[in-house]
């Protein structure tokens, strides 16, 4: 097994656009929870009685244990949903990017790698 170093991974969650209304007046109260490796998750604000969602906001992921295994497989998870105030909260939507990604393309911004995700409903195909 590999030496296992000590990475930091910083996100930045900027938009949802086209979120699907799971709501019943056609918007969604959405937030976004964000896991990074065995690190506990981290989470955006919600926004409310919406389709289209600016959060804007930055996260850190502090001491994060990988070897070079890792590194290459391990993913960041952004999973979107719709606050419910009596049932569980509705998964609006989930995607994810490789670790490494980031890794690998940190050079590419002078403080950090914003990541943008764009989490939208599939467009309906005219026949």
């Amino acid at each position: 097994m590999t030496e296992k170093k000590e990475y930091l991974v910083q996100v930045t969650v900027v938009e949802g656009r086209n979120l699907k209304n799971l709501g019943s007046k056609g918007t969604s109260d959405p937030y976004v929870k964000i896991t990074c490796g065995n690190l506990d998750p981290q989470v955006t604000v919600q926004k409310e009685k919406t389709s289209i969602a600016i959060w804007n906001q930055s996260f850190t992921f502090k001491q994060l244990m990988m070897n070079d295994y890792e590194l290459e497989t391990w993913e960041l998870f952004f999973e979107v949903y719709d606050r419910n105030t009596f049932l569980a909260d509705s998964v609006v939507g989930a995607s994810s990017i490789a670790v490494s990604y980031t890794h690998l393309r940190a050079h590419e911004t002078p403080e950090h790698l914003v990541c943008r995700l764009l989490l939208e409903k599939k467009k309906k195909k005219k026949k």
